[in-house]
């Protein structure tokens, strides 16, 4: 059983920082050009996240159809969006346990960072060992850790409700960064517990069918968009097709 320490706590033992030891990718602009007029789509972004769910957001998934979508840089994007604010302690979680990347992108060393793998296989380990702050900002990381032989296994054990709930007791945005739905099981194994999920559209590339298929696999209910993701090798401008009654509708672009 996990132990639960209150925020006052939690803040006194949150030692770790976690620092690039390469270069971070240039595509992360909310963190490498915050002021730039890319970093102000996501936090636009945001904004109309919170806007459509009434200030109830906690807990967000961020996945796609297919691999190579821009996924991972729309999670870390949205997560610096959310820790712009200083009363927001945002957390963005590593939650594809066969491919991480958020490791990878942030510049950061795979083999020096326990995570996620390792909080589900041994959930009497303390959070505070395993999550680092980014920099000296109001960013915490937690990798997905070490792949493990069975990722499945993982993810649907009683575990991970009770860290997801944990998390959302510790911070105030918990961004995930799923892996794709549709070639494995483990991104619905993950969405079903938080408050919304965003499907992540490659602008141009993501076929229409396997779009359809995405948003029939996600619960409609906690399904809160799309995120239109332009090239991959181009800074990202998301643009966010909220789904309302059932049928995804366009929002006015910035």
């Amino acid at each position: 059983m996990r132990r639960h320490s209150s925020m006052s706590d939690f803040n006194h033992d949150l030692r770790l920082v976690v620092r690039p030891h390469r270069r971070v990718d240039g595509r992360l602009v909310g963190l490498t050009a915050p002021r730039s007029f890319e970093a102000d789509q996501y936090r636009i972004l945001k904004h109309r996240l919170d806007r459509q769910a009434g200030g109830t957001l906690r807990t967000i998934a961020i996945t796609s159809a297919s691999v190579g979508e821009g996924k991972t840089i729309t999670a870390i994007n949205l997560a610096a969006a959310y820790a712009q604010t200083p009363e927001i302690r945002t957390l963005l979680v590593d939650a594809d346990l066969r491919r991480p990347a958020v490791v990878r992108r942030l510049g950061l060393d795979p083999s020096a960072h326990a995570g996620l793998s390792e909080l589900l296989a041994r959930p009497d380990t303390p959070i505070d060992t395993v999550v680092g702050r980014w920099l000296d900002q109001n960013l915490w990381i937690l990798p997905a850790g070490r792949c493990p032989d069975d990722p499945y296994r993982l993810l649907e054990s009683s575990a991970l409700p009770e860290l997801i709930a944990e998390l959302a007791r510790r911070f105030d945005r918990v961004v995930f960064d799923l892996p794709p739905v549709l070639p494995v099981l483990d991104g619905r194994l993950v969405s079903r517990w938080v408050d919304g999920v965003l499907l992540v559209v490659a602008a141009k590339r993501t076929p229409k069918r396997l779009v359809e298929e995405a948003t029939r696999v996600v619960e409609p209910e906690r399904l809160l968009g799309l995120v239109l993701h332009e090239d991959d090798q181009m800074p990202a401008h998301p643009y966010l097709y909220s789904r309302r009654d059932g049928r995804p509708k366009e929002e006015s672009r910035p």
